[in-house]
């Protein structure tokens, strides 16, 4: 624009800066506006520090099979905390780094003082493991072949990472703030939630059973008419929330872990 030589020395009149302005302005356009519409996207990591990535790993039943066969293996794993006959919890036997120190976002729940690293469901034909990273669906897939790997197949792997999640939004229906939290992984922070916040309730004393735990109330029969009282108070109370999170959130396993499953109406 100045027609400069490559060693002439810039500089620059005032009729010659009021002349390159448009150009440092749009400079400084193409840098925001970029910034603007492509903001950075929090990180996620677990309480390992591993990015965040789900895997969902499907073991098919080999031949002749059941799911009973299977699930007499998995009870004796250690780690593996059964919440019914069909599913477990993976809990940590370690303590955990702290995810945060990467800066970015952690998703992780916890029970009883262990991490869980994931899941693990009988579902038909086949074992559903569920994890939220590489490294754990490497370690989960060791440690299910370790315990039942005669009695399965090899493993079908689907692999979602954050951004495939929002790409999926994004193609699902309107796009929402650029740095939204995706619904799915928000619903899954909620869930841990209140995972977490009612496995604590069923220890802690309960003023509308008499100042006991719900474990303890269920010993007796009026206890027991009490926690059943209770506990369709707490769905009945969820349904009618505004968080789609909390009011489809599925009390099942609660009233299997008391024993009232048959009570359940």
């Amino acid at each position: 624009m100045l027609n400069l030589k490559k060693r002439d020395a810039l500089r620059l009149t005032t009729e010659q800066l009021k002349g390159c302005a448009p150009i440092f302005t749009s400079a400084s356009l193409f840098i925001e506006i970029a910034s603007a519409l492509t903001p950075a996207q929090p990180q996620f990591t677990n309480s390992d520090g591993d990015d965040v990535m789900f895997h969902d790993l499907r073991f098919p039943l080999d031949s002749g099979v059941t799911q009973r066969n299977v699930a007499a293996r998995l009870g004796k794993v250690e780690g593996l905390i059964p919440e019914g006959p069909k599913f477990w919890n993976w809990l940590s036997a370690r303590k955990p780094r702290d995810g945060k120190a990467t800066g970015g976002m952690m998703l992780e729940t916890e029970m009883d003082r262990a991490t869980v690293l994931g899941s693990m469901e009988l579902k038909g034909k086949a074992l559903l493991a569920t994890v939220n990273s590489a490294q754990r669906a490497l370690r989960v897939e060791s440690l299910i072949i370790k315990a039942a790997g005669h009695l399965l197949k090899r493993p079908l792997t689907t692999i979602r990472t954050i951004d495939q999640l929002r790409g999926e939004k994004g193609r699902d229906g309107p796009r929402g703030e650029a740095n939204e939290i995706p619904p799915e992984i928000a619903r899954k922070v909620m869930q841990d939630h209140l995972d977490q916040h009612y496995r604590e309730t069923l220890d802690a004393p309960i003023l509308a059973l008499g100042g006991m735990s719900p474990r303890q109330a269920v010993r007796s029969a009026a206890g027991r008419r009490k926690v059943i009282d209770w506990l369709k108070m707490l769905e009945n109370r969820s349904a009618k929330h505004d968080d789609a999170a909390i009011s489809e959130y599925d009390f099942g396993w609660m009233w299997a872990e008391l024993g009232l499953e048959g009570y359940r109406k």
